[in-house]
């Protein structure tokens, strides 16, 4: 048993490291993408591959609460705006978040507007991230 001890500690050790490591790459990743997704709207780049991994930049869109004078619209009005929307679907005792960015994807698709009762209560927010997989 004190064999299997050691050899936890010993992953456990490993463990932390790795995680240590991974996080500090982390930082660095979250440091350099910014430019290098500057230098592909640039250079108009959609993707590029070096070194077995090809680079491109992944769209995702969310659904995010408007604000006024920097404070995030409350629920209570954002609720509201979604009741008078018809879409109670996208609450409970509050805001389903995702649901309703999944429900902004298909404005986006089908090239709808946003419901008038959501204008000014929420909007979409994009994110675009560099994301990598293997050739």
């Amino acid at each position: 048993m004190e064999t299997k001890i050691k050899h936890f500690i010993k992953l456990l050790k490993e463990k932390k490291e790795l995680a240590k490591s991974t996080k500090d790459n982390q930082e660095f990743i979250d440091g350099l993408e910014p430019e290098i997704r500057l230098h592909f709207g640039d250079n108009g780049i959609e993707k590029l591959t070096q070194d077995g991994l090809t680079l491109f930049i992944r769209r995702q869109l969310f659904a995010q609460k408007c604000e006024i004078d920097d404070q995030p619209i409350s629920n209570e009005v954002c609720l509201k705006a979604l009741q008078d929307a018809g879409m109670e679907n996208f609450f409970e005792e509050k805001i389903k978040m995702q649901a309703l960015s999944a429900f902004f994807k298909e404005l986006e698709d089908d090239d709808q507007p946003l419901p008038e009762a959501l204008q000014g209560k929420f909007k979409a927010r994009e994110v675009f991230k560099i994301t990598g997989r293997r050739v």
